[in-house]
C-alpha cells in the first residue's frame, strides 16, 4: 500500500501527543502528507527518524488565524525545519528530516513564555464554555420552572415524557461537554504549572508515551456517539416489533377499517420517567389537507410507576392531548378505570386507564366506533393480562 489514513486528533494543551504519534508512525514507514476533519493522510516511505514540532508562534499585528507568511517560513527552512500546517489559532506544524536541525528552544523560560498566549486564549475559552453550560442549565431550569407552574409537577412530567427521545440525546451532550471541560481544564492548569517550572522539555517524552490511549480515547467517544444514535436509530425502525414483543396495547388501521397504510410512524423508547411508553402514527390520507378519503389514526401509551398518582397523571395526559371532562359513557366499560372521549362525526378522541396503563387515541376515518371500541378492549385486555 503506498499510503493509509489515521484518525489524527490534535489538543493545543498537549501539542506533544501529536508530535510523538507522527514520529512514531515515521518510524514504521508512514510520512505524514495531509489532515482534514480529524483524519491523517500517510505516504508510504522508508522508516526514518523524523522530527514533528508543534511550535505557538507569536507576531505583532498578526491574526493567530492566519497562516504563516513566507519570511516566517523561510526563516524556519534555513534552520532545517519544513513548514507543513497551521494546527490551531497560533500553532504550526512542523518537520525535520535532519537529525542535527537545532531544536526551536533550549531556554526552558523563553519556551515557556510561548505558551502564554496559548494559556491565555485557552483559559479565556474554558470560562465562555463554563458561562455557556451555565445559562444552558439555568433554561432548561427556567422552561422546567414555568411548565410546572402553569401545569403542576405531573403536567409538566407528562410533557416531558413526550419529549422522551430530546432528552437522553440533550444529557448526554450536557454531560459530554461537562467532561470534555473539565478534562481541557485540568490539562491547561498542567500546562500552566509545566510552564510556570520550565519542564516543558522534559515532559514531551511523558506526552508522546501513550499512543494507543492518544487514539483510543477519540475513538471510544466517537464509538460511543455512534452507539447512542444508532440505538435510537434502531428503536425508531423497530419500534412495532418491541409494542408487539411487550404485548402492549395497539390498534392498527387495518384492523379498524381495513386501510392499508401508506406510511406508519412508531417511536418506543422506555425512558426512566415511565415504564413504558411508545407513540404510534398511520395515515392513508393521499394528501396533507385532503380530510375526505383518507384515515388517520394516532396513539401514545404510558405505563406509570408505583408512586405516581394514576389518577392526576392520566388527568394531565387527557388535559394535554383531549381537554375534555370525563365521559358519562364510561359507565358502559366498567373494566376502564378512568375515560376521557369525544365522538364527534368521523372523529374520535379518548384517553383511557385501566390500573397504572394510559392509553391515548386519535382517529380520524369512517369508523370511530369501532376505533374506539378497539382501544379500549386492547387496553382491558393488557391490564387483565398484566
Amino acid at each position: 500500500m503506498k499510503w493509509t489514513i489515521r484518525p489524527l486528533f490534535f489538543e493545543s494543551t498537549r501539542p506533544g501527543a501529536l508530535e510523538g504519534y507522527l514520529e512514531y508512525m515515521a518510524r514504521r514507514g508512514w510520512r505524514f502528507r495531509s489532515a482534514f476533519a480529524g483524519i491523517g493522510m500517510f505516504d508510504a516511505a522508508p522508516p526514518a527518524q523524523t522530527r514533528y514540532r508543534v511550535e505557538n508562534v507569536q507576531s505583532e499585528g498578526q491574526s493567530f488565524d492566519d497562516d504563516l507568511d513566507a519570511a516566517q517560513q523561510d526563516f524556519y527552512r534555513e534552520g532545517g525545519w519544513e513548514y507543513l500546517r497551521r494546527m490551531a489559532p497560533g500553532q504550526y506544524l512542523f518537520r525535520a528530516d535532519d537529525p542535527a536541525a537545532p531544536e526551536f528552544h533550549t531556554d526552558p523560560a523563553i519556551e515557556a513564555d510561548t505558551y502564554r498566549e496559548l494559556l491565555r486564549r485557552a483559559k479565556r475559552s474554558q470560562r465562555i464554555a463554563w458561562a455557556a453550560l451555565c445559562l444552558w442549565l439555568l433554561f432548561g431550569g427556567a422552561m422546567l420552572g414555568c411548565s410546572i407552574h402553569a401545569h403542576g409537577i405531573w403536567g409538566a412530567w407528562v410533557r416531558l415524557i413526550r419529549q422522551t427521545y430530546n432528552i437522553p440525546i440533550w444529557a448526554v451532550i450536557f454531560a459530554g461537554c461537562i467532561v470534555k471541560t473539565v478534562r481541557e481544564g485540568r490539562q491547561l492548569r498542567r500546562l500552566g504549572r509545566l510552564a510556570a517550572t520550565g519542564r516543558l522539555a522534559q515532559e514531551r517524552e511523558a506526552w508522546r508515551r501513550p499512543r494507543r490511549v492518544y487514539t483510543a480515547i477519540p475513538l471510544v467517544e466517537l464509538a460511543l456517539l455512534l452507539l447512542i444514535f444508532g440505538g435510537f436509530w434502531y428503536s425508531y425502525t423497530h419500534a412495532h416489533t418491541f409494542v408487539a414483543r411487550r404485548d402492549l396495547p395497539s390498534v392498527t388501521l387495518e384492523e379498524i377499517d381495513g386501510t392499508q397504510a401508506r406510511t406508519a410512524e412508531w417511536n418506543y423508547l422506555p425512558a426512566g420517567l415511565m415504564r413504558a411508553y411508545y407513540s404510534q402514527r398511520e395515515d392513508s390520507f393521499p394528501a396533507k389537507d385532503d380530510f375526505i378519503d383518507g384515515s388517520l389514526l394516532t396513539a401514545e401509551y404510558y405505563e406509570l410507576w408505583g408512586f405516581m398518582p394514576a389518577e392526576a397523571v392520566t388527568r394531565e395526559i387527557a388535559d394535554l392531548t383531549i381537554g375534555l371532562d370525563p365521559d358519562r359513557a364510561a359507565a358502559v366499560a366498567p373494566q376502564i378505570d378512568q375515560l376521557y372521549c369525544d365522538l364527534t362525526g368521523g372523529m374520535v378522541t379518548l384517553t383511557a386507564r385501566c390500573g397504572r396503563k394510559v392509553l391515548s387515541f386519535l382517529y380520524i376515518g369512517p369508523e370511530p366506533e369501532r376505533a374506539r371500541m378497539l382501544a379500549l378492549e386492547r387496553l382491558s385486555e393488557t391490564a387483565d393480562d398484566g
